[in-house]
């Protein structure tokens, strides 16, 4: 059990906060007057889980995608990234080379 559970907030009363458009912060601060924390403790203790609108992949896809001269843009598109930070976040994570910056030429 958790604090949560306690005072009685269910799964139902979670996925109508989120369909009126809520984020969990937003859920724990405003709603519930809680921490975030104790919002994800709650979710992970009675297995609630989100889908992600995007897939993560491999540094394998990456490449292949990249082989067939695919932009950052392009991938992040094709695996559902909204956020080209998230997209990025996750390309630096599983290895994927960062992009030197041109060195600047003296005139």
């Amino acid at each position: 059990m958790t604090l949560l559970d306690d005072i009685g907030f269910t799964e139902k009363q979670y996925r109508e906060l989120r369909e009126i458009g809520l984020s969990d912060t937003e859920i724990a601060r405003e709603e519930l007057h809680c921490s975030p924390s104790t919002l994800s403790v709650w979710k992970k203790a009675n297995g609630i889980v989100i889908q992600k609108p995007y897939r993560l992949f491999t540094l394998e896809e990456w490449t292949e995608l990249r082989n067939q001269n695919w932009t950052h843009f392009q991938i992040a598109q094709h695996f559902g990234f909204e956020c080209i930070d998230t997209y990025f976040y996750h390309a630096r994570k599983i290895g994927v080379p960062r992009k030197r910056r041109r060195e600047k030429v003296e005139s």
